[in-house]
């Protein structure tokens, strides 16, 4: 969708969550390849949007 090649993490144990803190769910993390949390917590297209392209641009 945003021409990026990565893996998209379906945490089923809730596991990687709990470690970042994430208390309600669904929660979407934008996550950089050198495993930096880059946005936390963005629900709308929108928002998610912005935060990839703020990521890609650094």
């Amino acid at each position: 969708m945003w021409g990026l090649e990565g893996t998209v993490l379906l945490d089923e144990t809730g596991d990687y969550a709990r470690s970042l803190g994430v208390r309600g769910v669904p929660t979407n993390l934008v996550v950089d390849a050198d495993g930096t949390v880059r946005a936390f917590g963005v629900s709308r297209l929108d928002e998610l949007d912005r935060a990839i392209d703020d990521m890609l641009r650094r």
